[in-house]
């Protein structure tokens, strides 16, 4: 007696749906190369910032990502080290002012008497005019 696998006997008899075609080769798809090194990355990121700490080279650590399929540039290196660090990156947009971020203004020195004698009542002259 033959013993047949329903499932594959099914799939002879009743057509796949396009929906069906379409999730099989979608669990297919592998991901690009940059994604498995950024994955790769973060997976090694706490060890490589414990060898930086403890002051291996940045020069070392990427020659030997390298030697195990990890290739980065130095800008890179740098590029996913700030990201998986949890911190903004500094070059980032800064954050619009808002009166709970907003520095307080101090108050514009007072002129004394002595120095009064470089202060014009003429609005169309600056005082720097007169020091040149």
């Amino acid at each position: 007696m033959t013993t047949t696998n329903i499932k594959s006997a099914r799939k002879a008899i009743t057509p796949i749906s396009p929906i069906e075609t379409i999730r099989e080769q979608l669990l297919q798809l592998k991901p690009k190369a940059a994604h498995d090194k950024e994955r790769m990355f973060a997976g090694l990121y706490e060890d490589i910032r414990r060898m930086l700490d403890e002051k291996v080279t940045q020069r070392d650590i990427l020659q030997l990502l390298a030697e195990h399929g990890l290739k980065l540039s130095p800008t890179r290196f740098k590029e996913l080290m700030q990201k998986h660090s949890g911190e903004p990156a500094s070059n980032s947009p800064r954050v619009k002012s808002s009166p709970s971020n907003t520095p307080a203004i101090k108050s514009a020195p007072t002129i004394s008497s002595e120095d009064s004698s470089s202060v014009t009542d003429d609005p169309s002259r600056h005082p720097m005019e007169e020091l040149a």
